[in-house]
C-alpha cells in the first residue's frame, strides 16, 4: 500500500521576526483595568493585547486612532466637498449670467475669480493631505495588525 502523505492543516508557520515568542504579565487595579478597556473600545480594537501592544510600541508622533470611526468621517467629509463644489457652480453660472448681461461690476468678477482659483487650490491641497494621512494610516495599522 501506499504512504499517501495528508496535507498538514492549521496556520502556517510565522517567520522568526514576526512570531511572538516572549510574554510580559501585567497587573492593574480594577478601575485601571476598565479604564483600559475603555480606551481600548474607544480605539477600535477588540483584543487588549493588541492594543497594548500598539501602545507600547508607538512612536511619539503615532497616534493609536479608531480606524473604522476614522474613516467614517472621512466618508462623511467627500459629500459635503461635493455640496460645496456644487453652491460654487451655482454661484458660477448666475456671476456668468451677470457678466453676460453687463450687470456685474468687474472688480467683483476679478475678486470672485481669484477666491476660486483660492479654493480650488485649498482643495487641491486637502484631498493631497487625506490621501497621504490614509496611506501613512493604513502602513501604521497593517504594521501592528
Amino acid at each position: 500500500m501506499e504512504d499517501i502523505k495528508k496535507a498538514k492543516g492549521g496556520r502556517p508557520k510565522l517567520s522568526p521576526e514576526l512570531k511572538r515568542a516572549k510574554q510580559v504579565k501585567l497587573t492593574f487595579s480594577d478601575s485601571e483595568y476598565r479604564r483600559l478597556e475603555a480606551e481600548m473600545t474607544a480605539a477600535g480594537h477588540e483584543s487588549l493585547s493588541v492594543y497594548l501592544r500598539k501602545k507600547a510600541l508607538a512612536q511619539p508622533d503615532d497616534f493609536i486612532a479608531n480606524p473604522k470611526e476614522l474613516i467614517a468621517v472621512l466618508d462623511r467629509l467627500g459629500p459635503e466637498i461635493s455640496r460645496v463644489g456644487n453652491n460654487i457652480n451655482q454661484v458660477a453660472r448666475y456671476v456668468n449670467y451677470l457678466k453676460a448681461n453687463n450687470m456685474i461690476n468687474l472688480q467683483f468678477l476679478a475678486d470672485f475669480n481669484r477666491h476660486m482659483i483660492e479654493f480650488s487650490i485649498i482643495e487641491k491641497e486637502l484631498v493631497k493631505a487625506l490621501r497621504s494621512f490614509l496611506r501613512i494610516a493604513a502602513a501604521r495599522f497593517k504594521k501592528f495588525k
